[in-house]
């Protein structure tokens, strides 16, 4: 089954894809919180825009990181330590509760 759906993966698609799970996955997000990420291949080199919001739009926490297509679960890592030292932690705390 494998052999007949590879040809359809697109790689580029896949790397990005992977940076941005990897920068959910470190917030525990999922479909119910406000968060989101977009990778893009710029060269060799990958680049993730992400955001954590308070629901209502009131606060916008965003950044983006940069870094070897090698390194995305690392880059979607820092992606995401760098809102939460800005105070996604804070947000995100609020809507868990």
């Amino acid at each position: 089954m494998q052999e007949l759906i590879f040809p359809l993966n697109d790689v580029e698609t896949s790397i990005c894809i992977s940076a941005e799970r990897a920068f959910s996955r470190r917030l525990q997000g999922g479909c119910q919180l406000p968060i989101a990420a977009h990778a893009s291949i710029e060269g060799k080199e990958i680049k993730l825009k992400g955001l954590v919001a308070r629901l209502d739009g009131s606060e916008i926490i965003q950044s983006e990181q940069k870094g070897d297509v090698g390194n995305i679960e690392r880059i979607g890592k820092l992606l995401a330590e760098s809102l939460l030292e800005r105070g996604a932690d804070v947000i995100l705390e609020e809507l868990i509760k």
